[in-house]
Protein backbone atom coordinates (compact mmCIF):
# COMPACT_ATOMS: atom_id res chain seq x y z
CA UNK A 1 0.00 0.00 0.00
CA UNK A 2 2.90 2.68 -0.06
CA UNK A 3 2.45 3.02 -3.53
CA UNK A 4 -1.44 3.88 -3.00
CA UNK A 5 -2.36 7.68 -2.61
CA UNK A 6 -5.21 8.61 0.32
CA UNK A 7 -7.68 8.66 -2.80
CA UNK A 8 -7.06 4.90 -3.87
CA UNK A 9 -6.98 3.91 -0.15
CA UNK A 10 -10.49 5.50 -0.15
CA UNK A 11 -11.48 3.56 -3.59
CA UNK A 12 -10.48 0.77 -2.11
CA UNK A 13 -12.43 0.32 1.36
CA UNK A 14 -15.55 1.85 -0.41
CA UNK A 15 -18.12 -0.13 0.89
CA UNK A 16 -21.22 -1.66 -1.14
CA UNK A 17 -24.24 -2.37 0.09
CA UNK A 18 -26.09 -5.36 0.24
CA UNK A 19 -29.33 -6.22 1.55
CA UNK A 20 -30.02 -9.84 3.01
CA UNK A 21 -32.83 -11.68 3.72
CA UNK A 22 -32.90 -14.52 6.80
CA UNK A 23 -35.15 -16.74 8.56
CA UNK A 24 -36.36 -15.70 11.98
CA UNK A 25 -34.44 -17.71 13.79
CA UNK A 26 -30.58 -17.12 12.06
CA UNK A 27 -31.64 -13.30 12.74
CA UNK A 28 -32.45 -13.97 16.47
CA UNK A 29 -29.32 -15.90 16.89
CA UNK A 30 -27.12 -13.48 14.68
CA UNK A 31 -29.01 -10.48 16.80
CA UNK A 32 -27.82 -12.02 19.51
CA UNK A 33 -23.94 -12.42 18.94
CA UNK A 34 -23.60 -8.79 17.72
CA UNK A 35 -25.58 -7.53 21.07
CA UNK A 36 -22.63 -10.01 23.21
CA UNK A 37 -19.99 -8.30 21.15
CA UNK A 38 -21.56 -4.70 21.04
CA UNK A 39 -21.08 -4.68 16.74
CA UNK A 40 -23.66 -3.47 14.73
CA UNK A 41 -25.48 -6.97 12.30
CA UNK A 42 -24.14 -5.37 9.09
CA UNK A 43 -20.21 -5.32 10.44
CA UNK A 44 -20.36 -8.85 11.91
CA UNK A 45 -22.20 -10.19 8.78
CA UNK A 46 -19.62 -8.57 6.33
CA UNK A 47 -17.32 -9.87 8.45
CA UNK A 48 -18.34 -13.54 8.43
CA UNK A 49 -18.68 -13.17 4.81
CA UNK A 50 -14.63 -12.39 4.78
CA UNK A 51 -14.26 -14.74 6.51
CA UNK A 52 -16.02 -17.55 4.59
CA UNK A 53 -14.35 -16.70 1.68
CA UNK A 54 -10.92 -16.21 2.70
CA UNK A 55 -10.97 -20.04 4.14
CA UNK A 56 -12.77 -21.67 1.30
CA UNK A 57 -11.58 -19.85 -1.54
CA UNK A 58 -8.98 -23.35 -3.03
CA UNK A 59 -13.42 -24.89 -2.57
CA UNK A 60 -14.63 -22.07 -4.38
CA UNK A 61 -11.64 -22.42 -7.04
CA UNK A 62 -12.41 -26.41 -7.38
CA UNK A 63 -16.59 -26.27 -7.28
CA UNK A 64 -17.39 -23.25 -8.89
CA UNK A 65 -14.07 -22.36 -10.76
CA UNK A 66 -13.78 -19.24 -9.24
CA UNK A 67 -9.95 -17.86 -8.55
CA UNK A 68 -10.62 -15.32 -5.94
CA UNK A 69 -7.30 -14.31 -5.26
CA UNK A 70 -6.55 -14.34 -9.31
CA UNK A 71 -9.94 -11.66 -8.81
CA UNK A 72 -8.52 -10.03 -6.03
CA UNK A 73 -4.87 -9.45 -6.84
CA UNK A 74 -6.60 -8.03 -10.14
CA UNK A 75 -8.81 -5.55 -9.02
CA UNK A 76 -6.63 -4.24 -6.32
CA UNK A 77 -4.15 -3.72 -9.70
CA UNK A 78 -6.95 -1.93 -11.32
CA UNK A 79 -7.79 0.11 -7.91
CA UNK A 80 -3.92 0.98 -7.64
CA UNK A 81 -4.25 1.80 -12.03
CA UNK A 82 -1.18 -0.41 -12.28
CA UNK A 83 -1.03 -2.59 -15.29
CA UNK A 84 -2.35 -6.37 -14.27
CA UNK A 85 -0.11 -7.75 -16.81
CA UNK A 86 2.59 -6.30 -15.21
CA UNK A 87 2.43 -6.80 -12.12
CA UNK A 88 1.03 -10.59 -12.77
CA UNK A 89 4.95 -11.06 -14.55
CA UNK A 90 6.73 -9.88 -11.52
CA UNK A 91 4.24 -12.72 -9.50
CA UNK A 92 5.47 -14.97 -12.03
CA UNK A 93 8.58 -14.18 -11.65
CA UNK A 94 8.50 -14.87 -7.93
CA UNK A 95 6.85 -18.30 -8.35
CA UNK A 96 9.67 -19.21 -10.67
CA UNK A 97 12.24 -18.20 -8.35
CA UNK A 98 10.17 -19.93 -5.65
CA UNK A 99 10.02 -23.26 -7.53
CA UNK A 100 13.83 -23.12 -8.20
CA UNK A 101 14.56 -23.05 -5.19
CA UNK A 102 12.10 -25.93 -3.98
CA UNK A 103 13.35 -27.67 -7.16
CA UNK A 104 16.91 -27.76 -5.36
CA UNK A 105 16.02 -30.32 -2.69
CA UNK A 106 13.02 -32.44 -4.53
CA UNK A 107 12.82 -34.21 -7.87
CA UNK A 108 9.01 -34.35 -7.22
CA UNK A 109 6.24 -32.81 -5.70
CA UNK A 110 2.28 -33.08 -5.75
CA UNK A 111 0.51 -30.46 -7.59
CA UNK A 112 -1.33 -29.75 -4.13
CA UNK A 113 1.93 -29.37 -2.31
CA UNK A 114 3.36 -26.81 -4.63
CA UNK A 115 0.35 -24.63 -4.97
CA UNK A 116 0.18 -24.67 -0.90
CA UNK A 117 4.25 -23.87 -1.22
CA UNK A 118 4.17 -21.43 -3.37
CA UNK A 119 0.62 -19.89 -2.43
CA UNK A 120 -1.22 -19.94 -5.62
CA UNK A 121 -4.22 -21.58 -7.47
CA UNK A 122 -4.69 -23.71 -9.84
CA UNK A 123 -5.01 -21.06 -12.35
CA UNK A 124 -1.95 -19.14 -11.38
CA UNK A 125 -0.09 -22.69 -11.01
CA UNK A 126 -1.48 -23.67 -14.72
CA UNK A 127 -0.31 -20.14 -16.19
CA UNK A 128 2.92 -20.33 -13.90
CA UNK A 129 4.33 -23.82 -15.77
CA UNK A 130 2.52 -23.68 -19.00
CA UNK A 131 3.09 -20.26 -19.97
CA UNK A 132 6.72 -19.99 -18.63
CA UNK A 133 8.71 -22.74 -20.06
CA UNK A 134 10.99 -20.58 -21.77
CA UNK A 135 12.22 -19.30 -18.35
CA UNK A 136 11.75 -22.40 -16.40
CA UNK A 137 13.87 -23.86 -19.23
CA UNK A 138 16.50 -20.52 -18.44
CA UNK A 139 16.88 -21.67 -14.62
CA UNK A 140 17.05 -25.67 -15.76
CA UNK A 141 14.01 -26.55 -14.49
CA UNK A 142 12.55 -29.26 -16.97
CA UNK A 143 8.95 -30.15 -15.57
CA UNK A 144 6.98 -32.74 -16.51
CA UNK A 145 3.10 -33.79 -14.84
CA UNK A 146 1.76 -36.64 -14.65
CA UNK A 147 -1.10 -37.58 -12.20
CA UNK A 148 -1.44 -34.53 -10.18
CA UNK A 149 2.58 -34.75 -9.26
CA UNK A 150 5.19 -32.27 -10.88
CA UNK A 151 8.42 -33.92 -11.83
CA UNK A 152 11.99 -32.46 -12.68
CA UNK A 153 13.64 -33.91 -14.80
CA UNK A 154 17.23 -33.99 -15.48
CA UNK A 155 19.21 -32.11 -18.38
CA UNK A 156 20.73 -35.40 -19.25
CA UNK A 157 17.23 -37.13 -19.66
CA UNK A 158 15.56 -34.13 -21.22
CA UNK A 159 18.47 -34.13 -23.78
CA UNK A 160 18.25 -37.84 -24.47
CA UNK A 161 14.00 -37.18 -24.87
CA UNK A 162 14.73 -34.77 -27.44
CA UNK A 163 17.08 -37.05 -29.30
Amino acid sequence: MSNMSQDDDEKVREKKVLSVRMDEIEYILLKKICDRKDVSLSYYANKIIKRYINKNSEKIKEKLNIDIEGIRRQLIAELKDVKFLRDLNNFEKEAIDNMYEIFKTVSEITEEKLKQLLNLSQESLDKIIFANSEELRRRNLYLDYKLGKIFKLSVEKKDRERA
